[in-house]
């Protein structure tokens, strides 16, 4: 991406998909070196079929840069986020968990991301962008999200504290620890 590039938030549309996936694939854990690892990855691999899912259940917030997208950010129901075993784990905790002492529940709390931004965009404010535009596209209907970050991921657990996200608890999957994060809307 070109420093001074325009930048635009919005809802994904289809003729996006490919461009997510495109940069999910360079972000998938499973295809970093460790060292670029430790500038952020992606746990999980999505079709473009569950990305349009995701958008139909709730949204897909893009950063278009032209014709790049430099960015995305996904947000998705309770119902649907249960199809992945890694969320349904996160939201078996969720009857646990509380923002300023109000209870989450599967009716006023949604599932942030997965989040991935193109790495020559990274600290240009691309995730606080992205994070009202979900949170425009969600407030209709959910006051709070939560999101799971691995307990290796630091650079992405410390730009979500950034963005007023607080921890909420820990769980385990597949041999690896997670944090929950939360945020009201």
């Amino acid at each position: 991406m070109q420093n001074g590039s325009h930048i635009i938030f919005r809802k994904a549309l289809p003729s996006d998909y490919r461009g997510i996936k495109a940069l999910q694939k360079l972000n998938l854990i499973g295809n970093l070196s460790l060292q670029d690892a430790e500038d952020g990855f992606l746990s999980i691999e999505m079709d473009e079929w569950q990305f349009d899912e995701i958008n139909r259940h709730l949204g897909i917030a893009v950063a278009v840069s032209g014709d790049t997208i430099a960015g995305y950010l996904c947000g998705t129901s309770y119902s649907y986020s249960l199809h992945f075993p890694i969320l349904r784990m996160m939201l078996g905790k969720l009857h646990e968990l509380a923002i300023d002492k109000k209870p989450l529940t599967s009716g006023n709390t949604f599932v942030y991301g997965p989040v991935c931004i193109e790495r020559s965009a990274r600290g240009a404010g691309i995730l606080s962008g992205l994070y009202a535009e979900l949170k425009r596209l969600a407030a209709s209907r959910y006051g709070y999200c939560v999101l799971f970050i691995s307990e290796g991921n630091k650079r992405s657990f410390n730009a979500h504290l950034k963005l007023g996200m607080k921890p909420l608890g820990m769980f385990e999957f597949n041999k690896s620890q997670f944090y929950i994060l939360g945020a009201a809307l």
